[in-house]
C-alpha cells in the first residue's frame, strides 16, 4: 500500500468505478501518493466518514466527476482517503482556471499509453462493429430466404 506524503492532506480526484458500501476507486495524481513520478493512479476511497447517514444516502456521485478528497494513512484498511464533497460543474470550470487544479487532469494532458490505447480501440471498433452488437440467445434466429422465381412473377 502506498503511504501518503505528509504535506498533502486535501486533493482533487476523478471518480471511477463504485465498489459498494460507499466505496469508490478514484484517480489521483501520482505525486499525491508516495509512488513518485508523474501520471495518474487509482486509490480506494470511502464516501465521507464525517457525513451524516442521511447526507450519505442523498449524495449522488457520477463516474467521471471530480471530488475533494481528505487523505489519511490507515495501515489497517485499504481505503486511503475520504470523499468529502463532489465538485459541481460550475466550480470545476473556475478551478480549472486557477493554480489549484492538478496538471494531470488538464484537458490537453494525456498519457502516451492511454493515447495509444484509444487509437487501438478505435481501430478495433471500426473493424468489428457487427461483432459488438448484442445477440439475445433466448430468441430464435429467423433467416429470410427469397426465391428469385416468386419475385419475378
Amino acid at each position: 500500500m502506498a503511504a501518503v506524503e505528509e504535506n498533502y492532506k486535501t486533493t482533487i480526484g476523478r471518480v471511477g468505478h463504485p465498489k459498494g458500501s460507499g466505496q469508490f476507486t478514484v484517480q489521483v495524481p501520482c505525486s499525491v501518493v508516495a509512488h513518485g513520478g508523474t501520471g495518474i493512479t487509482d486509490i480506494l476511497v470511502q464516501l465521507g466518514k464525517s457525513m451524516s447517514s442521511s447526507r450519505k444516502t442523498k449524495t449522488w456521485v457520477k463516474r467521471g466527476s471530480y471530488c475533494y478528497l481528505s487523505l489519511f494513512n490507515d495501515p489497517k484498511t485499504k481505503v486511503m482517503a475520504e470523499m468529502t464533497q463532489v465538485i459541481s460543474s460550475a466550480e470545476e470550470k473556475s478551478l480549472r482556471k486557477s493554480d489549484i487544479w492538478p496538471k494531470e487532469f488538464a484537458i490537453g494532458h494525456t498519457d502516451v499509453t492511454s493515447d495509444n490505447q484509444s487509437k487501438q480501440d478505435n481501430q478495433d471498433s471500426q473493424d468489428n462493429q457487427d461483432s459488438d452488437l448484442f445477440v439475445n440467445p433466448n430468441r430464435r434466429v429467423v433467416v429470410e430466404e427469397s426465391d428469385s422465381d416468386e419475385e419475378s412473377d
